[in-house]
């Protein structure tokens, strides 16, 4: 089954539960169980919409990959180990830090830093003895353009991605001196096609970016596990060369350690928060302004 419908398959065992977590802009909110809730080894990063199932990904500190897929209206979910093939066939289990997701049609897209982004296909969900795994066929990295913000200023870092309409949205995460680029790349079927177009830069310490229907700009940033995320957006229809000046900051408005972000079917706003026994994903209420 080569659309999002084959998630349907993927039947979850996991319970997730609703709660309140600080954050002035959260709506709703679920957590996942207590296993997966304090689990020191697996970090989720990154959250996407793939039709009526909500998917997040997670790393290990020991090397590999997941992503859980979520059905909120059940409460369940389950984790998909994700594997890559090498070139005489074998299988191994893939190590990316999965910083974050971006769907587009038949295919799903995890960040994987200074490597690019590997892509994932519906067709190659699979169910075996151990559980569910997904097999990644395609990694990708492409050429950035010449001059200022491009390939002058070094490597782009997938840290976290979205899809946007017809465009994958790339950002980098960076404090300080280091860069804090915004870029997309075309999605043509599904996969990133031809050069990056640079956007200019974010917030310092970016986690996560989308944009909406309205060309608001919005990202989160994190500031460790006890004090709350802020929100960040720019105006309506902003256009770029986007700079720091062009975001605006909503203290307080998300749990403590929120990380990717992404929109959901009807146009919300929605983050997963990394930290043990402070995990939540969450569905936000955007400002107006």
């Amino acid at each position: 089954m080569s659309d999002q419908s084959a998630l349907h398959a993927v039947v979850g065992t996991r319970r997730l539960r609703r709660g309140r977590p600080a954050g002035t802009a959260v709506q709703r909110a679920w957590r996942f169980d207590a296993p997966d809730t304090r689990d020191r080894e697996w970090w989720p990063q990154g959250i996407a919409w793939a039709g009526d199932r909500l998917l997040v990904s997670w790393y290990a500190k020991s090397g590999g990959a997941r992503i859980s897929v979520l059905d909120l209206a059940a409460a369940t979910y389950e984790h998909v180990r994700l594997m890559q093939r090498a070139k005489d066939g074998r299988v191994s289990p893939l190590h990316a830090h999965a910083g974050g997701l971006g769907v587009h049609g038949p295919w799903v897209h995890v960040a994987n830093t200074s490597k690019g982004a590997w892509s994932l296909h519906f067709d190659d969900l699979a169910q075996g003895e151990d559980g569910w795994t997904w097999t990644a066929t395609a990694r990708h990295r492409p050429d950035l353009p010449d001059g200022p913000g491009g390939a002058a200023s070094g490597r782009l870092r997938y840290s976290f991605i979205d899809a946007c309409d017809d465009d994958l949205v790339v950002g980098e995460y960076g404090w300080r001196e280091r860069s804090k680029r915004l870029a997309t790349v075309q999605l043509v079927e599904g996969l990133p096609t031809g050069r990056v177009q640079m956007l200019g830069e974010g917030p310092s310490g970016m986690q996560g970016t989308t944009r909406d229907a309205d060309g608001r700009w919005w990202a989160t940033t994190s500031f460790g596990p006890v004090l709350p995320g802020t929100l960040w957006h720019t105006r309506r229809g902003s256009t770029p060369p986007l700079s720091r000046g062009d975001f605006r900051g909503r203290r307080l408005a998300l749990p403590p350690g929120p990380e990717d972000l992404t929109h959901g079917p009807d146009g919300r706003l929605w983050t997963v928060t990394e930290f043990p026994h402070l995990r939540w994903i969450v569905c936000l209420v955007a400002p107006e302004s």
